[in-house]
């Protein structure tokens, strides 16, 4: 029979969707958790995983044992959390952007919430480089933020979770939504007469989609300059102007035919959330829990 340490590996290997992710979550090395698997696999004579560039999957037989080892698992987790004389308490210090909030951290934060009540969340609003500096000041235990991901060696990034970004207008500039706008027609040879809104220069927002214009030989310039995402949306709904915001945040607005997407011919490149830790900086019990929830594969 496996050994229970190969199982909890697996259950790992379940809830985190990758080998690399399960690896961070348990504290180990990638191949010491590949090795756990395929001796795995090679006791029970099934495939349990199937490998992707994104991940891996269940096969049949693997959801079918992932169901009995993840009660299993859970039972024991119950049962260690009701032996313990105190329950976690203290605090966790999270750097965290707009995108990163509404795109992937709101639902870890409720279940964190409710695993424990006891604990105080203190949130930064950051961007990137403020996230950095204060990994390095140690004003946060950890940040959560938006690609592109320009750090120092001395961060660690760890991609989380990938998410869609989209043009869209109020009613002043709404287009038809039958045909597909080029940039170029937006944008104007010179200028088109639709004022841009977007982040600030100097932020890896502005600096992605400049990249992205240039590709497209087109030069990328915000008439409204705003310090915030939520800002973009907001004076979008008040008719300055277009602007791009991460679909989640603007989900809410676009049901409400508040604001409407245009359709783009080019594709907006992607972008991922992203987890900053300053490398050989441990964490506090709270900081360590949170940072297993974030980690967790979980159905949005």
């Amino acid at each position: 029979m496996p050994r229970f340490e190969n199982y909890r590996i697996f259950e790992a290997v379940c809830r985190t969707g990758s080998f690399t992710r399960a690896a961070d979550f348990l504290g180990t090395g990638q191949p010491a958790v590949s090795r756990s698997i395929a001796v795995l696999e090679q006791e029970l004579g099934c495939q349990l995983f199937l490998r992707q560039k994104q991940g891996v999957t269940l096969t049949p037989k693997g959801e079918r044992l992932y169901t009995h080892v993840k009660a299993a698992c859970e039972e024991i987790r119950q049962a260690e959390e009701e032996l313990q004389e105190q329950p976690i308490s203290g605090s966790v210090r999270i750097g965290a952007s707009e995108t990163a909030l509404h795109s992937f951290l709101f639902p870890r934060l409720h279940r964190f919430q409710t695993l424990y009540p006891g604990v105080r969340l203190l949130l930064h609003n950051v961007t990137t480089p403020k996230a950095e500096k204060e990994l390095q000041s140690g004003e946060i235990d950890f940040g959560v933020v938006s690609s592109p991901v320009r750090t120092s060696s001395s961060i660690a990034v760890q991609i989380l979770a990938p998410y869609r970004e989209i043009l869209i207008a109020g009613e002043k500039y709404r287009k038809r939504p039958d045909r597909m706008w080029s940039l170029r027609e937006l944008t104007g040879v010179p200028g088109g007469g639709i004022p841009w809104i977007g982040m600030e220069q100097g932020s890896m927002t502005d600096l992605f989609y400049r990249e992205w214009f240039s590709k497209n030989h087109l030069v990328y310039r915000s008439e409204i300059e705003v310090a915030t995402v939520d800002m973009i949306l907001s004076m979008v709904q008040q008719g300055f102007g277009i602007g791009f915001v991460p679909l989640s945040l603007a989900q809410a607005a676009l049901q409400a035919e508040r604001v409407w997407e245009i359709p783009l011919c080019e594709k907006v490149p992607p972008r991922q959330i992203c987890l900053l830790q300053k490398k050989g900086m441990p964490l506090s019990g709270p900081a360590r829990q949170l940072y297993r929830l974030i980690l967790e594969k979980q159905e949005e």
